[in-house]
């Protein structure tokens, strides 16, 4: 263990002297963060909707329009709201009816979207139901009318949940396996490549010793970087952590030995640092898009989603983000534990299969 230790504690410092390694493994998740969290993707909650003015058309219900807080009126002539249209700054547009609202008759109002994608198109059907409560709230209005039904809002004060709470655990979930692949597997090749495994072949260094020693060394670091990253979140975005701290430092442990055996494995497989630079990103990327890490995957095709909820990644961030956000407990994430479980003999597996120590000696 004294030599674990000591092992362990020389490679921290060599790695807290890599400055550029060092500012770049904060900078990119903190660039990510940053970036993401700053961008509003949920919106304010209002609908965007154009009116197409015309010369002497009645103006009722653009004034029904404007006074609603849910809806927000561009209004201007037709080629403007067009225009507008296809840029997608308004979900749907209306052409006003020429003439005062006939409180005995129905009267048409022509109402225009882009169907250039799905995504638009339905959220112009979801307008139209915000537009057509204004618009009946006029009509009783106008008519003089009650409402069969009188709705009775309570308010209930339950937790919000923003994009930042979202991100956060799954940006920790893959910079947790980016440090642990390229600290395990690039190492390794960039070990062998120096020589330095060689040389270390030669000396009474216990093999386990050496491999224990720079596991435990990846370890400290992830959950250094990890808690910083959560402190920043936390300070800057109001991220929030509600279940126990314990069991996010343990899931991240667990999901960083996962990833870390995988990244012996890959350091197995190549030989060279090109090699490794390129089977390392085969890994890491496809993940990145594919594991919920910035988006959620509902919009994805079913076995494209069935996929994505296998990968190693996926299970590491949907067990930190339940714990962040839900509050979950061990036994709720029992999927998860199974899920990296498989992964972690998957690895060990590859590791014991493509790693020898001899070999990578003899380089």
């Amino acid at each position: 263990m004294q030599t674990i230790l000591t092992l362990t504690l020389a490679q921290l410092r060599m790695y807290t002297r890599d400055r550029q390694s060092l500012f770049l493994s904060l900078f990119f998740p903190l660039m990510l963060m940053f970036a993401f969290g700053f961008m509003n993707f949920e919106g304010d909650g209002t609908t965007n909707v154009g009116v197409i003015l015309t010369e002497g058309a009645d103006t009722t219900v653009l004034e029904a329009l404007q006074q609603d807080p849910l809806i927000e009126v561009t209004t201007g002539t037709e080629d403007e709201i067009h225009a507008a249209l296809e840029d997608g700054e308004v979900i749907l547009a209306l052409q006003l009816p020429p003439e005062a609202p006939d409180t005995a008759t129905s009267q048409p109002v022509d109402v225009l979207f882009n169907v250039s994608d799905a995504q638009r198109a339905f959220g112009a059907y979801q307008a139209m139901t915000t537009i057509e409560t204004s618009l009946t709230r006029l009509e009783r209005s106008l008519r003089g009318t009650e409402p069969m039904f009188d709705m009775q809002p309570h308010e209930v004060r339950g937790r919000s949940f923003s994009y930042i709470n979202f991100l956060v655990p799954g940006l920790l979930a893959f910079v947790l396996m980016q440090l642990a692949i390229t600290g395990s597997g690039f190492n390794i090749v960039e070990y062998k490549r120096k020589g330095i495994l060689k040389r270390l072949f030669v000396t009474p260094l216990e093999p386990l010793n050496f491999i224990s020693s720079l596991i435990l060394m990846r370890l400290i670091t992830i959950l250094v970087q990890l808690a910083l990253l959560l402190g920043i979140a936390m300070l800057f975005f109001d991220a929030t952590l509600l279940g126990n701290p314990l069991l996010f430092a343990g899931f991240i442990i667990f999901g960083s030995i996962m990833f870390l055996s995988i990244g012996f494995a890959l350091g197995g497989i190549a030989s060279t640092q090109n090699a490794i630079i390129l089977i390392g990103n085969l890994v890491i990327f496809p993940q990145m898009f594919l594991s919920a890490v910035f988006f959620p995957i509902d919009a994805v095709p079913g076995w494209l989603a069935t996929i994505s909820g296998l990968l190693p990644l996926s299970f590491v961030a949907h067990a930190l983000r339940e714990i962040a956000n839900e509050g979950a407990s061990l036994a709720q994430l029992w999927p998860d534990v199974i899920g990296i479980s498989v992964w972690l003999a998957i690895g060990l597996f590859l590791a014991l299969r493509y790693f020898r120590w001899s070999d990578a000696a003899r380089v």
